[in-house]
């Protein structure tokens, strides 16, 4: 699950998320941006969040192409 999380971080930085930015998302999710210490429940919650968050990005680099 740990390397999941990272890819979705790799992929938030590629679509132009700072690392500050990246660090509250998580902290607004599960109370700290300490992964090292996440329960099983925390990092599925923190997995589905980051996809949220990567196909929301998504969706708005579309959204810019196409004007």
């Amino acid at each position: 699950m740990h390397q999941k999380i990272h890819e979705l971080i790799g992929e938030l930085q590629t679509l132009g998320y700072h690392d500050f930015q990246i660090k509250q998302i998580i902290r607004d999710m599960i109370g700290s941006s300490d992964l090292n210490r996440l329960s099983a429940a925390e990092q599925r919650e923190l997995v589905s969040g980051l996809e949220e968050y990567v196909r929301f990005a998504m969706k708005c680099k579309t959204v810019q192409r196409a004007r």
